[in-house]
């Protein structure tokens, strides 16, 4: 019995990925980091919490990536964020 086999294309593969974000709480953090998530790495947020206590933040996002290089970038790209102290994958 032969059974024709479908191949992945790798360049259409996406995976969820998940991190932890840490900071300084300010107005706009939201729309900050929004901003380098879709409009700068061009990438599909699943889900963002932010929680907000005594001026710290702390957040989680879950966003779609092609790949590991791609999720490396967009985490230093989130770090530049002056008010951001620590991004951490889950």
């Amino acid at each position: 019995r032969i059974i024709k086999a479908k191949w992945v294309d790798p360049t259409r593969s996406r995976c969820k990925a998940t991190l932890k974000l840490n900071g300084l709480d300010e107005v706009g953090i939201v729309n900050k980091i929004t901003e380098v998530v879709t409009n700068q790495m061009k990438m599909n947020i699943q889900s963002l919490n932010i929680h907000s206590e005594d001026g710290y933040f702390t957040g989680v996002l879950n966003v779609i990536v092609a790949n590991k290089t791609q999720l490396e970038k967009l985490m230093l790209r989130l770090k530049k964020i002056t008010s951001i102290k620590a991004v951490t994958r889950m």
